[in-house]
Formats: C-alpha cells, sequence, structure tokens
C-alpha cells in the first residue's frame, strides 16, 4: 500500500515500528518472520515507501500484544493491557525471598490490582508485570517486609546489575544481583547479610523470574 497524501497522519508508523522491535529485543529477521513479511517488505516500512495492510496490522497485535490504534495512530499506549483506565496486574501470594515457586500458577493468585496510567508511566510497567510480597528484613531500608513488589517477567537474564526475582534450588528470592563472569553476587541490602555466589557449577539451579520495577510500603496499594 503506498504513502499517499492521506497517509501523512501515519507517518510516525516507521518510528512505533522500530521501537517495538526494540522493545520486543528481537531482530529485524526475526520480527519479519513472526508476521509473515519479508525482510525486503519489512525496510520499505521502515523507509516509509508503503504502509502494511490490515492483515499484517492484525497480526502484531494479536502475535505482540500491541494497541491497534497506538500501532496506526500513535495514539494511546503501546501495551493494549494498558487502558484510559490503567492497567490490572495479579499479585500473587508467594513471599519472595522464602516462598516456594514464582508467578508461575495462580493457585497462589491473591488479587488484582489497578495500576493507574500515571503510574504505568511513571514506573513503565506493561502487561508482563506482577505483584508479589515480600518477607523478612535483607532488603531493608529499600524494601522492608510486608511491601509489595512489582516484577516485570519478560526480563529473563541478568543483563545488568540490579534488584531481581529469581528462583534459586526450588526457591524464590528477592535480591540484588551483580554478574561477576561465570558467576553471580547475590547481595542482601541489610548489611546485616553477607553477600553469597551462584557458581557456575550450581547456575543451572539459577532462573531470572523478573526485575524490580516498583515497591509499596505494605499490602494494599
Amino acid at each position: 500500500m503506498s504513502v499517499t497524501e492521506a497517509d501523512k497522519n501515519s507517518y510516525g508508523f516507521s518510528k512505533r515500528l522500530k521501537l517495538l522491535i526494540k522493545v520486543l529485543n528481537i531482530s529485524h529477521l526475526e520480527f519479519a518472520n513472526s508476521i509473515g513479511a519479508s525482510e525486503s517488505v519489512l525496510k520499505k516500512w521502515f523507509n516509509e515507501e508503503t504502509l502494511p495492510n490490515l492483515k499484517y496490522l492484525l497480526k502484531i497485535v494479536q502475535i505482540y500484544n500491541v494497541s491497534l490504534e497506538w500501532l496506526a495512530t500513535g495514539t494511546g499506549n503501546m501495551d493494549a493491557s494498558i487502558t484510559s483506565d490503567g492497567l490490572k496486574i495479579k499479585t500473587y501470594d508467594v513471599e519472595l525471598s522464602a516462598g516456594k515457586g514464582c508467578f508461575n500458577n495462580d493457585e497462589f493468585l491473591h488479587s488484582t490490582m489497578t495500576m493507574s496510567p500515571e503510574m504505568v508511566q511513571q514506573y513503565g510497567l506493561n502487561s508482563n508485570c506482577v505483584g508479589a510480597f515480600v518477607r523478612g528484613d535483607s532488603m531493608e531500608p529499600q524494601i522492608k517486609s510486608g511491601d509489595t513488589v512489582i516484577i516485570d517477567t519478560s526480563v529473563e537474564t541478568l543483563e545488568n546489575d540490579g534488584i531481581y526475582a529469581f528462583y534459586y534450588k526450588n526457591h524464590c528470592y528477592i535480591k540484588q544481583l551483580q554478574k561477576l563472569g561465570h558467576e553471580i553476587k547475590v547481595k542482601s541490602l541489610n548489611p546485616n547479610y553477607d553477600s553469597w555466589i551462584i557458581t557456575e557449577d550450581n547456575i543451572s539451579d539459577f532462573k531470572i523470574a523478573g526485575i524490580l520495577k516498583a515497591h509499596f510500603s505494605g499490602k494494599k496499594i
């Protein structure tokens, strides 16, 4: 579909498409293959030589949970889960740092909370975010026992040092992680707790559950 004068309101499409692919952290080829398009067609979209037809738009929307309104016009939020009322986030009755399992079974679903559009923007929340409760004082003074934390479960690798929820030997923790070559240093913010190392030999017992996006005092937000 060629770009005409009538299409000028959609000229931001290429920027939105590039942003989406960047957020997804996939290659152009992976994205093109996922929606059944060729790289040459994708290049034409990038260069604003053509615009995708409805078939491709709907595929992008369905596969990546993107708002059609945002993709086509730039109005609203990229994430289709974020409405004018905000974002609904499942909160699990899984007490990080002690409880077994993380966010993988609705048997532990405690409640669903709605984050306002302002909070979604402030903390960079998305539809992959879940809530959980914290037990213990090892992350004080920043995170206290009984606090609610918001974890972005789309982050599954340790790319940068930060506070993560993670599985280790059938337990789920929230700690500060630091990558040291092939090893990982697990740090508490409370100086009364010692750091410990996940060695290369034990790395198979370790899995990132998500990265901390926000935390709130107490269980009620």
